[in-house]
């Protein structure tokens, strides 16, 4: 549901999510290495520029994007898998989670494991922002097997998929670069997170026009969007994110 109403959702789709890469962090994500303790994620979280000391927010309203025709031009882009389930934040508070959807409801409840998960992931406080899913056969995610498993009760099934990270033990993360936010979540996630219930959303580069045209080619409606390398809390960060869709 990550930047549309519910009623936009396709079944079974994959989504590339573009982000502007202009003035980012030239660090990549560095992965295999084991997950460090909460003193030395304080410590990474406290270097990042861009980090403001502040207490941890209740909420923190997620960036939704604006529909263009057409893709971002140049290669000057990284981009994300977009999931077809439900955009949730979860906030971690030295061993308390919670799991709010992207209107700040609380529907910690309802999924299961996926909170003690958290909760043994970091001991600190931290936002994540993501999306639950469950996947279907051919491991994509589908909206309708997500809705299934809910009434269902098969929690089992659930899946978070972290793809940002807002604020992390005393800071606010919004201002910093994307990349440097996705570098600190992949060190809080861990380095197995391509399995399990508890997934870090990797991120590649490439050209937005080139990935339209081979996802439209081989069958998958979906939409990229482009955000700009650092977000700031209310309206310009609204603004700050646009998508294009591309139907089967």
């Amino acid at each position: 549901m990550r930047g549309r109403p519910k009623a936009q959702i396709k079944t079974g789709t994959t989504t590339v999510t573009a982000f502007g890469a202009k003035a980012l962090s030239a660090r990549a994500t560095r992965k295999g290495k084991p997950q460090p303790p909460a003193a030395a994620l304080a410590s990474a979280a406290k270097a990042v520029h861009g980090a403001v000391a502040r207490p941890l927010p209740n909420f923190v309203e997620p960036c939704l994007a604006t529909l263009v025709a057409a893709p971002p031009e140049g290669a000057d882009w990284v981009h994300e898998i977009k999931f077809d389930g439900y955009r949730i934040e979860a906030r971690i508070d030295r061993g308390g989670v919670t799991l709010l959807t992207r209107g700040g409801l609380d529907w910690t409840e309802r999924f299961g494991a996926l909170p003690a998960l958290l909760a043994a992931r970091h001991s600190g406080s931290a936002l994540i922002d993501g999306e639950i899913v469950v996947e279907d056969k051919e491991g994509r995610s589908s909206f309708s097997a997500l809705t299934d498993a809910l009434k269902s009760g098969q929690a089992q099934k659930f899946v978070l998929q972290c793809f940002d990270l807002l604020y992390l033990d005393g800071y606010d993360l919004t201002g910093a670069a994307l990349l440097d936010r996705k570098e600190l979540l992949q060190k809080l996630i861990g380095p197995k997170s391509a399995r399990g219930q508890i997934r870090f959303s990797e991120h590649f580069s490439g050209n937005g026009a080139k990935m339209l045209a081979g996802a439209c080619g081989a069958g998958l409606g979906y939409r990229l969007e482009a955000r700009r390398p650092t977000l700031s809390l209310g309206a310009p960060r609204r603004l700050a994110q646009i998508e294009m869709r591309a139907g089967r």
